[in-house]
This record gives C-alpha cells, sequence and structure tokens, in this order.
C-alpha cells in the first residue's frame, strides 16, 4: 500500500490542495519531529506570497488523516517519511502560493461579504440548518487556530476557484471520441498470472562457489578483535522504592516522552529502576575490573568480532579502537550490564573463505538470478502459451471493475490500461511484483450509453484539467520563483 502511495501521491495533489476546508473534522496531529526552529511565521516564499507554518500544518494534518485513513489507523511517522507527507504537503501549499500570485496579478479579489457567505454554508458550523457563531468559534478554539488564519484560508481558496474558472473549457467533441474510442473496446483475452516464487532458482553449493569466485574479492571481513569480556550483570541487583522515589526527585528532568514532554513517576519507573541498577552495579563492576585485570577472576567468555559490532555501544568501540593488543579497559555501562574488557589481538582486514561467505552470497545471488529466472519463466511460458489450455476472460473493459485472478483491485486496474494501451497480439504484462502472460482472442467495439457515456465525458474532462494543470503549474513555477527557509521541505 505505502509503495502504491509514492508512486502514486501527485495524483493527490490537485484534489486537496486547498486544506482548509476538508481540515474541519480532520484536526491537528502530532508535530514530532516537524517541529520549526525558525521563529519566523512563515517556512518558505513563491513569488510575493509568503507560505505560513499554519497553512503548512493544517495542509500536512489534512494529508495525514487521509492517509491513515487508507491504512486503517496505522499511519506512524516512520510510514508518514517513506510516504513523504512532508514533501507532498509542501507541493500543496506551494502550488497554491503559485496560483494566489497569478489570481493577485490578474487583480481577482474576494470581498468580506464572499467570506461570510461561504463560511456560513459550511455544514460542519450549522445548528438546524443556520450558522452557529458559538460552534464556529469552539472548533477553532479547539485546533488552536485563530478565525483570521482560517478565514484567510477562505479566502484564498474563493480566489483560486475564481482563477481557476476563467479557465474552465468544456470538453469538444473529437476530445470525447477519443476517450469513446477506448472506452468502447471489448478484448478477451487468455492469461496467465505468475509471481517470482513460480521461478526456481538453482543454489546448490557447486553454482553459489562459481559466483563466489568471480565475486570473491568483495565478501571480506572488517578489522576483528579478540575480546575477553567479564560481564557484571544488573539483573539481579534489588532496588528499593525509596531509591526509585530518590532517583526520579533528583534526575526527573532526564524522564520524557518522545515530544519532550516530562513523564510521571509511574510512566517513567521502567526506565529509573534501570537507571538506580546501573547506578548500584557500577562500583561492582569496577571491583570486577580491577580483579580481573589482576588474574584473580577469569574472563565469562571470549568473542571474536569485526569493528563496530552492535553488541557494544559507541563509546565501548572508540576505547577498544584506540586499544593496543593485551591492554584492558576500564568497566563500562553496555545496555543492562557492564563489560570489562582485555583486547586480546586484533585481526587485520581478510578475505571470507566461500563456507564463511555461503549465506551472504546466497542472498546477492539470489536477488539478481531470481528475477533472470522469473524473466525467462515468463518468456517460455509466452512461447508454449496454449489459450485452451489457461484461464479466459469474458469481453473486457477499460471502464468496469474486472476481477483478474490473484491480482487485487489496484493491480487489475494497472493490468487493463497496459492491455488497452498496447499494440501486441500477445505479451507479457507487469504489474507490481506480478507477470501476466496473455493471448487476446478477441475483440469487438460497442456503442456507448447510459453509465459509459457518462464516464466517457468525465475521464476526457478529467484528463483535460489534468493536462493543463500540470503545464499551468509548470509555467508558474518559472514564472514565480519558490524560497525556502526550512529544510526538507522541496519538492524533489
Amino acid at each position: 500500500m505505502i509503495g502504491w502511495m509514492q508512486k502514486n501521491n501527485r495524483y493527490l495533489v490537485w484534489t486537496i490542495w486547498i486544506a482548509t476546508i476538508a481540515f474541519i473534522g480532520a484536526g491537528f496531529v502530532g508535530w514530532g519531529s516537524y517541529k520549526f526552529g525558525s521563529t519566523s511565521d512563515s517556512i518558505a516564499k513563491v513569488g510575493d506570497i509568503d507560505i505560513k507554518k499554519t497553512k503548512y500544518q493544517m495542509t500536512y494534518s489534512q494529508l495525514y488523516s487521509y492517509y491513515n485513513q487508507m491504512l486503517q489507523g496505522n499511519l506512524d511517522e516512520e510510514k508518514a517519511e517513506k510516504i513523504g507527507i512532508k514533501k507532498q504537503a509542501f507541493e500543496i501549499v506551494q502550488t497554491q502560493a503559485l496560483l494566489l500570485n497569478l489570481a493577485d496579478e490578474f487583480g481577482i479579489i474576494v470581498t468580506d461579504k464572499e467570506i461570510a457567505k461561504n463560511l456560513e454554508s459550511l455544514p460542519n458550523f450549522q445548528e438546524n440548518g443556520t450558522f452557529n457563531r458559538e460552534i464556529y468559534e469552539n472548533f477553532l478554539a479547539s485546533q488552536h487556530v485563530k478565525p483570521k488564519t482560517f478565514e484567510g484560508g477562505l479566502r484564498d481558496e474563493l480566489k483560486i476557484n475564481k482563477l481557476i474558472a476563467l479557465f474552465k473549457e468544456d470538453v469538444s467533441d473529437y476530445e470525447k471520441g477519443v476517450i469513446d474510442y477506448a472506452l468502447s473496446d471489448r478484448t478477451k483475452i487468455a492469461y496467465r498470472v505468475i509471481s517470482e516464487d513460480d521461478a526456481k532458482v538453482d543454489l546448490s553449493d557447486a553454482v553459489l562457489k562459481k559466483y563466489w569466485e568471480t565475486k570473491s574479492s568483495e565478501y571480506m571481513y572488517k578489522t576483528r578483535y579478540n575480546l575477553a569480556i567479564k560481564v557484571t550483570d544488573t539483573k539481579d541487583i534489588n532496588v528499593s522504592e525509596d531509591e526509585i522515589q530518590q532517583q526520579y526527585k533528583k534526575f526527573n528532568y532526564k524522564y520524557t516522552n518522545e515530544n519532550g514532554d516530562p513523564l510521571s513517576l509511574e510512566e517513567a519507573k521502567e526506565f529509573v529502576i534501570a537507571d538506580v541498577k546501573t547506578n548500584k552495579t557500577e562500583k561492582e563492576a569496577k571491583l570486577d575490573s580491577i580483579a580481573f585485570k589482576k588474574g584473580e577472576v577469569q574472563a565469562d567468555k571470549s568473542v571474536l568480532v569485526e569493528k563496530n559490532d552492535p553488541q557494544f555501544t559507541e563509546e565501548i568501540w572508540e576505547a577498544i579502537t584506540s586499544a593496543k593488543n593485551g591492554d584492558f579497559l576500564k568497566s563500562k555501562a553496555n545496555n543492562d550490564h557492564f563489560v570489562s574488557i582485555q583486547v586480546v589481538n586484533t585481526v587485520p582486514p581478510s578475505k571470507m573463505s566461500f563456507e564463511e561467505a555461503k549465506e551472504l552470497v546466497k542472498n546477492d545471488y539470489l536477488k539478481n538470478a531470481k528475477m533472470n529466472a522469473f524473466i525467462e519463466l515468463s518468456k517460455s511460458i509466452l512461447d508454449n502459451f496454449d489459450p485452451q489450455k489457461e484461464q479466459q476472460t469474458d469481453y473486457l473493459t477499460l471502464g468496469q471493475k474486472t476481477d483478474i485472478a490473484t491480482l487485487n483491485d489496484q493491480e487489475s486496474l494497472q493490468f487493463l490500461q497496459k492491455l488497452f494501451t498496447t499494440t501486441k497480439e500477445k505479451g507479457i504484462i507487469t504489474v507490481s511484483d506480478k507477470k501476466i502472460i496473455y493471448v487476446i482472442l478477441d475483440q469487438k467495439r460497442v456503442s456507448l450509453e447510459g453509465e459509459e457515456e457518462r464516464m466517457s465525458i468525465q475521464i476526457a474532462s478529467q484528463l483535460k484539467n489534468a493536462l493543463f494543470e500540470s503545464e499551468l503549474t509548470r509555467m508558474l513555477n518559472q514564472k514565480y520563483p519558490t524560497e525556502v527557509f526550512v529544510k526538507d521541505l522541496t519538492v524533489e
């Protein structure tokens, strides 16, 4: 789902780029890492139009709510980053600013009376069909939005609506005819859907070793260290309630949530206990370290590890890499325990043997071999394709939902779009991580009626608008330069 969102997010821009009205009911989301360090009220300037923080935040909030709904409430900051919501939100407010520049250049204005009339027509602020100012003001207060800010958004929306209305043009008969031609096509096919799992790859040692021999220089050990380790554990350390209270009272400023807000003792108790245990263990660890260095106690384990292995903290690795062979290091905290380490010796970088590299070789080989086998399998199926032995469809149409075995709705739609634009009687169509091998059995054309007739007009209109909007945005970007004051917001 996230992959599809990333590929198709630009289609959202013109349906959401005015965020003011749709913002109603969505509410702000937590900002976390999206807080702005600048004290300025603007995050960017497009032409003569400043993009305000509040405008960007409202747009981000709406996009976040939109995607969260698509993901059934499972959106988090990590997924939001993958989808690129920050940049999408900026693209939306940037596009709006471009249009506002043009509207101002054309002399388009919106009166206070028009804003009031539009505001009073919003159902969310009505009671029994009549505008209720108390509902309106309570809503803005709950969202920490000033009336001036909200009504400014309405003014921008109405101004842009007036601008776009100047460019509205009906679909011509020729333009509709092009869409009619596509929608009137009926195509019947035989097909088979395969995935990478259907492609078999030889992973025998003989094959993997041959691959390793050509790339053996790529499979190297980093610098490694033979270490003798004495562990002082914190898990058996007892902690009293009084010690917990004292630790929290003295260091409560350390215990905060991801937004920097202080945690109560109950909320922070697990972390407080861990800190108390660490503090109590530190003295014991120092004694263990001295005894270990004197040879009075033996190491608990010996390990051979690569440089920067994650089982040790960065601080410990700094000490290891600075030490000489035979050196003993002072005890240091390492997650939930302390370690005293002797650097026995350093092993310089070296090539891995085939057995040592086997799992890495297998993973690397599989990546390329699987794809190649997948391509060869699809070609082989096509070369030997017998329509009578494969699945067959009824007559397909571009304008109607069609179930294609093993494809979901989005994949079926993508397949149909590619099928109806191909000039090949038989072939291979790739959709997502699948390949569909097909042969066209029959084609015919029908006259469009009812819903299909209305759909033809709608598609022609949407296509015409999309092409116009794309070209208009390109032209406005050249005409009104954008200056960004906050990092990581610009659209790639």
